[in-house]
């Protein structure tokens, strides 16, 4: 296999999205199959969302990789183990900042346009809504081995897939093309959260983005960002497994809410996060002085 080490980044992002447009006709031929099994819908959820994850963004990622360096792991940054302090502190973030996120959700679903817009929000809320029932459909879950198998799929599966793409490859191009780690983490989020096609859901997953691109700029280790995203994923499943398969329905969900009457929650859960982050990102600071 011919190997792309030395070229330019411009070259390397088309040749990666080159190798993405194979990866979907492969997907699409998959799905046909798939299509004419008897199986259920959630079946068929399922199926595409291995399928998707697998075929079209970690294969892809690890092909590329192995022609953009002799390294491919460490070209990754999946070449080692994520240190502990890393996953607590992490861990610790992600909780605290819930109320946060909730908050913003809230918000973002609240949005409203101009009257002359307003067909562009109908069709904005249907797309919104289609998808919230593909969601609502796959977080239904009401036993102990649904559960581990939603947690597998929408949980690890999605985190390392998405984390490979966004952040291992398409936030590493990037920066490599603007020779900006920062602006590479910004135009990853807004990409990230753009491709998910839920304008009522964009802040909130454009600020997750951030976090996750941060994550690995200031660890170097792409193994945190996926503990993250599968972290954030999973407790999503989670929670509306307790609360009977009703997603977003929780009180978890509506901390930091006015519908949960504590929006004082929202304005303390970004204080305390940002405090987090700063002690987070001078403790990283700290530890690579020291090596």
């Amino acid at each position: 296999m011919k190997n792309f080490y030395h070229s330019s980044p411009i070259l390397k992002i088309l040749i990666y999205l080159f190798i993405l447009l194979a990866s979907f006709i492969v997907a699409a031929v998959l799905l046909g199959i798939t299509g004419i099994l008897q199986i259920s819908s959630i079946e068929l959820i399922r199926i595409t969302a291995i399928i998707q994850n697998i075929v079209i963004f970690i294969l892809p990622v690890l092909f590329a990789s192995a022609m953009f360096s002799p390294t491919p792991f460490s070209f990754l940054h999946i070449n080692s183990v994520p240190a502990l302090s890393s996953i607590i502190m992490t861990t610790l973030i992600m909780v605290v900042a819930t109320p946060f996120m909730n908050m913003v959700i809230e918000w973002n679903q609240s949005v409203t346009f101009p009257e002359s817009m307003q067909n562009i929000e109908t069709w904005m809320r249907n797309s919104e809504n289609a998808a919230t029932a593909i969601t609502d459909q796959i977080l239904d879950v009401h036993s102990l081995g649904a559960l581990l198998l939603t947690i597998c799929l929408v949980g690890i599966l999605t985190g390392i897939g998405e984390e490979f793409v966004f952040r291992g490859m398409l936030q590493q191009l990037i920066g490599e093309s603007l020779n900006s780690k920062h602006l590479a983490i910004w135009i990853t989020a807004f990409i990230f959260s753009a491709i998910h096609f839920q304008f009522f859901g964009f802040i909130p997953r454009f600020i997750l983005g951030l976090f996750l691109g941060y994550l690995l700029i200031w660890t170097g280790n792409l193994w945190v960002p996926v503990f993250a995203h599968a972290l954030n994923n999973s407790t999503a499943v989670i929670f509306s497994y307790l609360n009977g398969g009703k997603a977003g329905e929780s009180y978890w969900d509506q901390l930091g809410t006015q519908a949960g009457n504590s929006i004082w929650a929202g304005w303390t859960s970004v204080t305390v996060t940002i405090v987090l982050i700063v002690i987070f990102h001078k403790l990283l600071k700290r530890n690579s002085q020291l090596h």
